[in-house]
C-alpha cells in the first residue's frame, strides 16, 4: 500500500471518529431539546464533508477513490461500504428536514432567516415525528461511524502485514480485537442513545469481516458521487435503486 493511500485511510478513520464523537455528545443535547419542545442542536455538516474528502488521494499525478469491501468465501462484498452510504443518507435526510421543516432544527448564523418569509410549522405530532427521526438518524450515525473507524483501523493493520503468499488470509484475532474495541466504544455511549432496542439491532447487523479488502479505483468519467461518496456509475444506481425500494417498502408499511 502506498504512503498516500496510508495516509487517506489514516484521515478516513479519524474523520469517522470525529464523526462517531460529534454525534454520542448531540444526542443528549437533541433529547433535551425534544423534552422541553424546542428545535434541535444540528450536525456539523463539516465532520462528514471530511470523511467523504479522505476517500480520495493522489498518487502519481492521478486522483484515486477508495472503496471499503472485504473478502468471504473467496467473494468480494461491499457489505462495510454500505454502511458508509447509509451514513451519507441519513445525515442527507436530516440536512432535508433541517432545511425544509421550520422550527425542526436550530437556525444557524445571527441574521440567517431575517427578511425570509415564514413559514408555518407542521403541527406538535408532526413535529414531534420530525424530531424523532432526526435523532434516530443520528444514532445510527453514531453506530455505523464508530464500527467504521474501527474497521479502517484494522484494515490498515491488516493491509501493513500481509504478505504476497497470504494476501486474503483471514485474521480473525486482530479483526474480534477490534471488533471489541467498536462493542467498548458504544458500551461507553450507551446511555446517549434514543432507541436502545434500535441501537442494539443494528449493532448485531454490523458483523466484523476477517481478511478486508480495501480498493483503490482511478475517479474517471465513469466516478459518480452519492452524498459525497465516490463511486462508480453502477454501484451508485445499485444503491439508489435499493434505497427506494426499502422506502417504497417502509411507505407501504405504514399506510397498512
Amino acid at each position: 500500500m502506498h504512503a498516500s493511500q496510508t495516509a487517506a485511510l489514516t484521515a478516513l478513520a479519524e474523520g469517522l471518529g470525529h464523526l462517531f464523537h460529534e454525534a454520542v455528545h448531540l444526542l443528549p443535547r437533541m433529547m433535551m431539546a425534544a423534552k422541553e419542545g424546542k428545535p434541535l442542536p444540528k450536525r456539523d455538516p463539516a465532520r462528514l464533508a471530511f470523511v467523504c474528502a479522505a476517500l480520495s488521494f493522489v498518487e502519481g499525478g492521478r486522483t484515486q477513490y477508495l472503496t471499503l469491501a472485504h473478502v468471504e468465501d473467496g467473494k468480494v462484498s461491499f457489505h462495510t461500504q454500505e454502511a458508509l452510504v447509509w451514513i451519507a443518507l441519513d445525515a442527507e435526510t436530516c440536512a432535508s428536514i433541517e432545511e425544509h421543516i421550520p422550527g425542526a432544527a436550530r437556525a444557524t448564523g445571527l441574521f440567517r432567516g431575517f427578511g425570509a418569509r415564514a413559514k408555518k410549522k407542521p403541527d406538535a405530532a408532526l413535529m414531534s415525528a420530525y424530531s424523532d427521526l432526526l435523532m434516530r438518524n443520528t444514532q445510527n450515525i453514531a453506530i455505523r461511524a464508530a464500527f467504521l473507524e474501527r474497521f479502517v483501523r484494522f484494515s490498515i493493520e491488516y493491509i501493513a502485514n500481509r504478505k504476497p503468499d497470504n494476501r486474503f488470509a483471514p485474521a480473525p484475532e486482530a479483526a474480534k480485537m477490534y471488533f471489541a474495541a467498536f462493542q467498548d466504544d458504544i458500551e461507553r455511549h450507551v446511555s446517549s442513545f434514543v432507541d436502545r432496542p434500535q441501537a442494539a439491532n443494528l449493532c448485531k447487523s454490523l458483523s466484523f469481516p476477517f481478511a478486508p479488502l480495501i480498493v483503490a479505483t482511478l475517479e474517471d468519467k465513469d466516478c459518480e458521487r452519492l452524498n459525497g461518496i465516490p463511486m462508480s456509475a453502477e454501484h451508485k444506481a445499485a444503491w439508489l435503486k435499493r434505497y427506494g425500494a426499502l422506502q417504497a417498502q417502509s411507505m407501504a408499511h405504514a399506510n397498512g
